[in-house]
């Protein structure tokens, strides 16, 4: 299954070997928000015995989206514009202002960039907007971390890491759903665009997920459903004559008689016995007669 696998094209390969059908999660962790649960990026379901390349695209697109219901805040009726922030080392800094028409009937938010650096590989966006607005940043269209409430006057900031993480799910999920840690801990492992993993299972530890390399891409991995279904390999008949015993030593066991026959041979015997009792009386008789 690996011969579709290339290194180094902006993508990541998913093997799936074993026969089992899988969900797995491909997801970011938020560097600057570690106590928070990441969120489903994108999930995808190799076949068995099959594969599944995900592609990974370089932009990232960043935006609000906000209500004018106070009581409602997280209702998104109105959007920002989206800007494409290309991944540069110095990061981006954007700011979020209000705008209204030339009659002041209408207005709403949009969004600028700034010439001020956040920091490495940041990206931050200030709210100078008078209500909250909730931040998104995203990749081919869904969230890589899950969307922050920025009040008025106030900064959020992201760390935009180029590395991703797959884990096998126990149950489905969707993109943009959060992951919680119990669900994605025992198989979590870190991959970059370019790299291929591969899905397999150990008996009684579960799905396990392990990094292809040249030297591991052309070993195989046994899948325990497969030992289920293997049968036995047959021995050569030579070899089999080989590990039976000797004649010598095999000890015949006595036929055994039936009790009909028991009881035959014993009315023969006593037959025997009166037949001998018989002749010996005659023999006396003759005796006493010539006396």
């Amino acid at each position: 299954m690996e011969s579709s696998i290339f290194a180094g094209r902006p993508q990541i390969t998913i093997v799936n070997s074993t026969r089992c059908a899988v969900w797995v999660a491909i997801y970011k962790r938020p560097l600057l928000h570690t106590n928070e649960p990441p969120v489903a990026w994108q999930v995808v379901s190799p076949p068995p015995r099959g594969n599944t390349a995900v592609f990974i695209p370089r932009d990232y697109q960043i935006y609000a989206r906000y209500s004018f219901e106070p009581e409602n805040p997280r209702r998104p009726v109105y959007q920002t514009n989206v800007l494409q922030v290309p991944p540069a080392p110095a990061g981006a800094g954007l700011v979020l202002e209000g705008v209204s028409s030339p009659d002041r009937r209408t207005w709403g938010a949009v969004l600028t960039r700034t010439t001020q650096s956040p920091g490495w590989h940041q990206v931050s966006v200030i709210n100078r907007f008078s209500i909250a607005i909730s931040g998104h940043v995203r990749q081919q269209g869904h969230d890589i971390f899950p969307p922050r409430m920025v009040p008025p006057m106030t900064a959020w900031t992201e760390k935009l890491d180029p590395g991703f993480y797959v884990a096998v799910l126990p149950l489905p999920h969707a993109a943009g759903d959060l992951l919680p840690d119990s669900e994605i801990s025992s198989t979590e492992t870190a991959v970059k665009s370019g790299e291929s993993v591969r899905i397999h299972r150990e008996p009684g530890k579960g799905f396990k997920i392990s990094k292809i390399t040249p030297e591991t891409s052309s070993r195989p991995i046994a899948d325990p459903d497969d030992r289920t279904h293997a049968q036995e390999p047959r021995v050569p008949k030579m070899e089999l004559k080989a590990r039976a015993k000797p004649k010598a030593d095999v000890k015949k066991a006595a036929p055994k008689t039936s009790q009909s026959a028991q009881r035959r041979k014993g009315q023969a015997r006593a037959a025997k016995e009166r037949t001998q009792k018989l002749k010996s009386k005659a023999g006396k008789v003759h005796a006493d007669d010539s006396i």
